[in-house]
């Protein structure tokens, strides 16, 4: 699915996954049961005039699947662990603020645009990597601590939620 808006491209180029909506004791407003990665892309992307390109990647064994997204198109759909930022991230099993793209050695670049790079993993309830939240900026040291939390709180509510089965209508 693609949607087209005056400032980004919206899609999910892999299906959602199932989520236990029950698992959590608070509901974040963002939330949406029925499209829970999406609704995250949206708000964060909502957040910050500073995040150009918003999305989320689904670990499937040693590869990152490009889920929901907003922002420019890109062609790092799927990503091996270990390559480029985000597949250092899980590869190191910690999540990544990257001030400049430019002295990374295996950065992959999705746009001349970007200067910075936020990863941050998503982990289920007994703590296994199982995606991740990227953000770009156009902007050097984009990120700092507010940021972070913010996009740390957002994967916290969607690991706390994630189950293991793919579930077609959710995105």
């Amino acid at each position: 699915m693609r949607i087209e808006t005056s400032r980004t491209v919206e899609t999910d180029p892999v299906e959602d996954h199932a989520f236990n909506d029950s698992a959590a004791s608070m509901t974040p407003d963002w939330y949406d049961v029925d499209q829970p990665l999406r609704s995250a892309v949206a708000h964060l992307a909502s957040c910050s005039s500073k995040f150009n390109w918003v999305g989320v990647y689904v670990l499937n064994g040693s590869t990152l699947e490009l889920g929901p997204y907003i922002g420019a198109p890109t062609e790092h759909t799927r990503i091996e662990v270990g390559v480029g930022v985000c597949g250092t991230a899980v590869a190191r099993n910690e999540d990544m603020n990257v001030p400049d793209v430019t002295a990374t050695d295996n950065y992959l670049a999705c746009s001349l645009e970007t200067k910075s790079e936020l990863v941050v993993l998503i982990r289920s309830q007994d703590r296994r990597i199982v995606g991740q939240i990227d953000i770009d900026s156009h902007e050097h040291a984009a990120f700092g601590p507010e940021e972070e939390r913010l996009v740390r709180d957002v994967a916290e509510a969607l690991g706390e939620r994630w189950l293991e089965e793919p579930a077609a209508d959710r995105g």
